[in-house]
């Protein structure tokens, strides 16, 4: 039985050896166990005082997290065959106000340090690369060189929030066109993640925003569909993790309503649903079986992908050594289970 996991969290402890001499003394440093375990993560300047010193256990419980072998052992009990490395950036303590050029040499480090792994275990593991969105040319030029190397797709925060607290959808960035354009041409998926986890000044203020706002993730899907992006690129693909899949009916119903109306500002071409069903996927939340079977119904299996979030053992992650069964669970047609298990991210991920 061939099942891709589509979403989990790897921090190489070699992951800031590229980082050039003159920038070292600014990066965090870890402190792992003999296994591979990550006990503390040091980083006295983080620039949005994210200060504490020993990671949450969601990430410090397995050594799986930073040690490879474990990683591939446990995929037995996962019962997967397949998995897609996203960078645990929440000990990475990388984030969009860190300084631009510090940000560059942390993200090439990282990558360099990833496909070492992919090109290791290239059965194993398939990749997403990261790029400092605080410099657009950077990011860019970043994204460039991961297409050279065999990355399979960009990794974003659905948010830009810089050091000042302020914040826009990423998709309304200045110069994010220039990104999506590459990746359109070059058929590098977009990858929409929750990137930005460090504590700011302002956040309880933004928790309670976000009560009466949309979510990052509905704002960052209407702007899409409302830009004309996927009209001007219907090849580009676009893929939201990790909770996603709770905002995906609110966010395509945002989309629809706004569509009926026929605002002047909105250059979409087609129907919203055209869009959810050719560019827009979702890794899902197996054990959430209503909601998967309503995506399904609405959307088709075709944009549905499996996720564990391992090593994580947070709200997405806890059921991970459960989540095979709970698909088999389902009872899904053949098609429809060959689609979330592996079909989708073979397709997406141009794997094969």
């Amino acid at each position: 039985m061939k099942i891709i996991d589509c979403d989990s969290h790897y921090l190489p402890p070699t992951v800031f050896d590229n980082v050039p001499e003159h920038l070292k003394h600014l990066l965090p440093t870890f402190d792992f166990s003999i296994d591979g375990k990550l006990n503390r993560v040091n980083f006295d300047i983080d620039p949005v005082k994210a200060t504490e010193g020993k990671p949450p256990e969601s990430f410090g419980q397995v050594s799986g997290v930073s040690n490879i072998g474990s990683r591939i052992n446990d995929f037995n009990k996962l019962k997967i065959t397949r998995q897609l490395l996203c960078p645990q950036e929440l000990a990475m303590r990388f984030n969009y106000s860190v300084d631009p050029e510090l940000a560059a040499a942390m993200c090439r480090s990282y990558n360099i340090e990833i496909k070492k792994i992919v090109d290791a275990y290239p059965d194993k593991f398939f990749a997403t690369a990261m790029v400092p969105l605080q410099d657009m040319k950077a990011a860019t030029v970043e994204l460039n060189w991961a297409i050279r190397n065999g990355f399979k797709a960009v990794y974003l925060d659905n948010s830009f929030i810089s050091a000042d607290g302020s914040s826009v959808p990423t998709m309304c960035m200045q110069g994010i066109k220039d990104l999506i354009e590459i990746c359109a041409m070059q058929r590098i998926t977009i990858y929409f993640h929750s990137m930005m986890h460090h504590v700011f000044p302002f956040d309880d203020h933004y928790r309670k925003l976000q009560r009466f706002l949309p979510s990052p993730i509905h704002l960052n899907i209407y702007s899409l569909l409302v830009s004309g992006i996927f009209d001007q690129y219907p090849v580009l693909q676009v893929v939201f993790a990790e909770g996603a899949d709770i905002h995906a009916m609110g966010a395509y119903n945002i989309c629809q309503k706004v569509y009926e109306r026929s605002h002047p500002d909105i250059t979409m071409k087609a129907d919203p649903l055209h869009y959810f069903k050719n560019n827009i996927s979702f890794t899902v939340d197996i054990e959430r079986t209503a909601m998967v079977r309503s995506l399904i119904k609405t959307f088709g299996s075709s944009r549905l992908m499996f996720s564990t979030d391992y090593p994580h053992d947070d709200e997405s992650g806890l059921n991970q050594l459960k989540d095979v069964d709970d698909l088999l669970a389902l009872g899904l047609d053949h098609a429809d289970f060959e689609n979330i298990a592996y079909k989708n991210a073979e397709r997406i991920f141009r794997l094969v």
